[in-house]
């Protein structure tokens, strides 16, 4: 919009004491950032004015840095004084800077608390492809994790693709995006070009917990703290790597597992220290995360 007929719009708005939500449909960072330029140079332009009509015809001096368009005579109440700049930088900052973040999605929450199904919801409600990771792995010795496995797989729809994935994620999700074939079909060896063509994929990761817990198996002296600490940054990095530069949506699950106490055993508490970092590294990235608690959200703000 030219700037002359955007300040037809908006200066009559501001002088008539506009204080309410202005919505605007952007469809990428570009235009947002585009619109929220142009409104801030509409209303810089507002303020330089030297003076501004009322309504009523009475006249107020020219804007402050931070005022708000008055709303009436000069006598207007110290509430309407107070008010904040309808186009503020923080708000649009706040914004800007979600929308700079990747597609992602977390959800924490302790054993059993409903996490996994909130997060499948989550997925259906795109109506688009989805890719499962599955991380658990099952083993001959744990017929509990072998039930809650085939629990898993049986409340997820037909169509749903599956990659079982314990280790090196980034690599192996990267080449079920870029391959369509079945995953065991898969044997990635180098990162492969991300295809196009399925920019509303939605990307399932569950879960982060035994992707930690595989990371801490895997390496030569689990006892070690740093070198734990150490593969799982590298690890989630490279993951949080590809989820940048997917383009995808990405819904990921993870445990809190450092609610309950310190735990008795050395390696149990470098354990819950490593999957920490991780939470606390995906969570930075996020654009939203929830906590989940007997099946019920809640909302987890910076």
């Amino acid at each position: 919009m030219p700037p002359d007929c955007l300040d037809a719009v908006m200066h009559p708005l501001w002088n008539a004491g506009f204080a309410g939500v202005l919505n605007l449909e952007v469809f990428t960072f570009d235009d947002f950032a585009a619109s929220h330029a142009s409104l801030l140079q509409s209303w810089e332009r507002y303020r330089s004015r030297p003076s501004a009509a009322f309504a009523d015809g009475s006249q107020r001096e020219t804007a402050r840095n931070g005022d708000v368009p008055a709303c009436g005579p000069a006598t207007r109440n110290a509430s309407a004084q107070d008010r904040s700049v309808p186009i503020s930088h923080n708000t649009f900052s706040k914004k800007a800077a979600l929308m700079e973040k990747p597609d992602l999605t977390l959800y924490l929450g302790g054993t059993r608390s409903g996490k996994s199904a909130r997060a499948e919801a989550r997925a259906l409600e795109s109506g688009g492809p989805v890719l499962y990771v599955a991380t658990a792995e099952a083993r001959p010795d744990d017929p509990s994790m072998t039930e809650r496995i085939r629990r898993h797989r049986a409340r997820r729809p037909e169509n749903w693709r599956t990659l079982e994935c314990p280790l090196r994620l980034a690599e192996g999700i990267a080449a079920a995006l870029a391959d369509p074939r079945p995953s065991e079909a898969l044997t990635p060896t180098e990162p492969p070009v991300l295809s196009a063509s399925s920019e509303k994929q939605v990307i399932l990761l569950d879960c982060v917990t035994l992707w930690v817990s595989n990371i801490l198996f895997s390496l030569p002296d689990p006892d070690d703290l740093a070198a734990f600490e150490t593969a799982v940054r590298a690890e989630v990095e490279a993951l949080l790597g590809l989820i940048e530069r997917s383009g995808r949506r990405w819904v990921l699950v993870s445990g809190e597992t450092g609610l309950g106490g310190v735990e008795p055993t050395r390696l149990g508490r470098t354990y819950c220290d490593g999957l920490g970092l991780a939470n606390q590294l995906l969570a930075a990235r996020a654009r939203e995360v929830f906590l989940v608690v007997a099946g019920r959200l809640l909302r987890l703000e910076e």
